[in-house]
């Protein structure tokens, strides 16, 4: 059943599904590279292309929904958020099509830049509305701050010589703030405004304690980010710091988590709980990483081996956000699990999810090891990854099929 939003606002939510295909089917030319040559094209573009498209396409605009409906009742507001929201949709399908042909070239640079307005003005647009909600406003002034590190690669990219430490920690700057901050702080605000509306209770002690914590950790772990250019022990231990601070955070949101519970999955369809234990794990197993990056020798080792850069940045992306935001959409009855395309989908996703982050971690430590490739490897990868854009297709369609029934011109 999907009557919680009007036929027309359900479409803002479907979109950011289709860029999401579109960036796993990026992602699996990627894994096919390794597989047989790709003539003509270039691994680099395309992944940026992947990047900008999962990140902006996806999480980005669907953030966006879920954010501006928690906060907005007036129908009549649905139209300007509308424009909003297509023009952004207009910036993905730029850098989808400019980012695989010419990298950081012109046009993908001129849809950067008008992405990065309209990320502006929805800041503004909501600013207001986010009042009272810590997590939001936190979110907010992450997304903002992240972009310093697009406009900074802009200024270092215009200079002549010789700047890879300045354009990688650019780089850095911009994923750690929007991986670490926009998302997860957005994710929780949602999180925590699904338990106002239902009106499950906790200690008010406990969240202004996990906020706190977390927000100092999310400033201070960015050290990480910046060891590998200058590996000097003051930014190991301003690291060990952020990611202690992180686990004494994770302690008040579990306590959180086992005082609402047995409340908040109550009534919860079984395909739902199962996605927000998946982004509940991914969470814990996040911050159970970055603790172990606290000895300087695991730290060099984080970020030496792609694999594991790979496998903890799908984590958060693939892992916590993707899954706790289709939960999310189910429960809010955004997205729909009545179809069995759209069961048969949202399964395969998450199964090719674990799949592809086992393989990934996996394959890492035995590089860390030294004991070698498993056998086939990137053919066995490919296939996994595979998964992931035949489960989107499959969830999709299952979505259309659903919302087509519910469309008020056909009854």
């Amino acid at each position: 059943m999907m009557d919680a939003y009007p036929y027309r606002s359900k479409w803002l939510g479907i979109v950011p599904l289709f860029n999401l295909l579109a960036a796993a089917g990026l992602g699996l030319i990627l894994r096919y590279a390794f597989v047989a040559e790709l003539a003509g094209l270039n691994y680099k573009y395309i992944l940026q292309g992947h990047s900008h498209v999962a990140m902006i396409g996806w999480l980005y605009l669907l953030l966006m929904v879920f954010l501006w409906h928690s906060t907005q009742h007036k129908k009549d507001a649905l139209k300007n958020f509308s424009l909003l929201f297509w023009l952004t949709q207009g910036c993905v399908i730029g850098m989808l099509i400019s980012f695989p042909i010419q990298g950081y070239g012109l046009f993908s640079i001129i849809f950067s830049f008008i992405y990065l307005v309209l990320a502006y003005a929805f800041t503004l647009w909501v600013w207001k509305r986010s009042a009272g909600d810590p997590f939001f406003r936190a979110a907010l002034v992450w997304l903002v701050l992240s972009t310093l590190g697009t406009w900074a690669l802009a200024a270092i990219m215009s200079q002549k010589g010789q700047y890879a430490t300045y354009y990688q920690g650019a780089i850095q700057f911009f994923l750690h703030f929007q991986f670490n901050g926009w998302f997860i702080f957005a994710a929780l605000s949602l999180f925590f405004k699904m338990l106002g509306e239902r009106k499950i209770t906790y200690s008010a002690k406990d969240h202004r304690s996990f906020f706190i914590l977390l927000t100092l950790s999310t400033g201070l772990t960015f050290a990480l980010a910046i060891t590998w250019s200058s590996p000097r022990d003051i930014i190991f231990y301003i690291n060990g710091l952020g990611v202690v601070l992180q686990a004494l955070a994770l302690y008040y949101f579990f306590r959180i988590i086992r005082a609402v519970g047995k409340s908040f999955l109550s009534n919860v369809k079984l395909m739902t709980k199962t996605l927000f234990y998946a982004a509940l794990l991914s969470f814990f197993l996040k911050a159970l990483i970055q603790l172990l990056v606290v000895i300087p020798s695991v730290a060099v080792i984080s970020y030496t081996i792609r694999l594991y850069v790979i496998g903890f940045f799908h984590l958060v992306l693939l892992g916590m956000i993707t899954q706790f935001l289709i939960a999310y959409g189910l429960e809010k009855h955004y997205f729909s699990c009545g179809s069995r395309f759209s069961k048969v989908g949202w399964a395969v996703l998450l199964v090719g999810f674990i799949l592809t982050e086992l393989l990934l971690f996996g394959q890492g430590t035995l590089f860390w090891t030294g004991w070698g490739f498993i056998p086939g490897y990137y053919i066995i990868m490919f296939f996994a990854s595979a998964l992931l854009p035949m489960g989107i297709l499959c969830a999709l369609a299952g979505q259309i099929l659903e919302l087509n029934k519910s469309n008020p011109k056909t009854k």
